[in-house]
């Protein structure tokens, strides 16, 4: 029987420009490779390898191909139908995907409305940020507020905490809310960490202010099926600053309703909000050329000039 070559359907190919890679999706890792060797993949995927080699020239056939089984990248098979490629779908629930929280002793707006808001949208990820001075007492009824939600997993800033107990504070709330992911404190004496408890000197602006390194990539399932059609940045995302305004994200500077005079499942139908939503890393300037494309977080606001659109730098 006649072989052929089959990729492991957790590995993808993408084609940019210039190169192309194959995205090893289960193990967070990419492998750059000539276009030549994507278009050879793709005719492995249809036609045996006695085929293919009478239209390459066998010793780079025989090469990439013991490269490609060496790299556990795909595996030969006499029998190439029993293995399906996995779908490249983006599902999700959720309504709502991650939420950005700005919160203060000064806030007025309910959060605990907002919270079960975000529960009845299906938001599964949550980021806090506490301004100003917090205390022990106001972190952990904030916190109570999630126990009983669907929302998985919680990141915590908070500007400032001085408290000859803070590590005993700290390490307390982190054991009694499992849904806290990590907490970075700022302003503090010095640098120190217990596990995922950071307390650090600088200036928590200087910290959240950092540009999202675009060359830091984000390799996996969800994500990858996320890029392909939707934008990673804006997409199934809201943001709620300190005095209640609504956001796409924090750093954005166009403000929408008040999340206590607004619905928010019916925000998300409005399409100035959901607007972004659907401007991929295909339809991106500086990005769309880029075999790199579907692992990039395009975390910048989104410029729209005529018919393109461009990452504002």
């Amino acid at each position: 029987m006649e072989k052929f070559f089959k990729l492991f359907s957790c590995n993808k190919i993408v084609r940019g420009k210039s190169m192309g890679a194959i995205y090893l999706l289960n193990r967070a890792r990419i492998e750059r490779v000539p276009l030549d060797v994507c278009d050879l993949i793709s005719e492995l995927e249809v036609y045996s390898i006695n085929f293919i080699k009478k239209r390459y020239r066998e010793d780079i056939v025989n090469q990439w191909i013991s490269y490609l089984i060496k790299n556990e990248i795909g595996h030969l098979t006499q029998e190439p139908n029993r293995f399906n490629d996995s779908p490249n779908e983006y599902n999700t629930p959720s309504l709502i995907q991650r939420a950005q929280i700005e919160f203060s002793l000064n806030s007025s707006y309910n959060i605990s409305s907002l919270v079960k808001k975000l529960d009845l949208l299906l938001c599964k990820h949550i980021e806090v940020r506490f301004v100003g001075k917090a205390n022990y007492d106001m972190l952990n009824s904030f916190f109570n507020m999630f126990k009983t939600t669907c929302i998985r997993s919680i990141s915590v800033y908070i500007e400032s905490y001085h408290s000859s107990n803070i590590k005993k504070d700290m390490l307390l709330l982190y054991s009694n809310n499992p849904k806290i992911s990590y907490i970075y404190i700022f302003n503090a004496i010095l640098n120190i960490s217990w596990g995922n408890i950071h307390l650090i000197k600088k200036n928590i602006d200087v910290f959240l202010d950092k540009p999202w390194n675009l060359d830091h990539l984000l390799i996996n399932f969800l994500f990858f099926t996320e890029s392909l059609k939707y934008n990673t940045f804006y997409h199934k995302k809201i943001a709620i600053n300190k005095d209640g305004v609504i956001k796409n994200d924090l750093s954005l500077p166009h403000n929408f309703d008040t999340v206590d005079t607004c619905d928010i499942e019916e925000l998300i139908n409005d399409p100035q909000f959901t607007f972004f939503w659907n401007i991929n890393a295909d339809s991106i300037e500086s990005l769309k050329d880029s075999e790199l494309r579907y692992a990039i977080y395009p975390a910048r606001e989104l410029i729209k000039q005529g018919d393109h659109f461009f990452l504002k730098e």
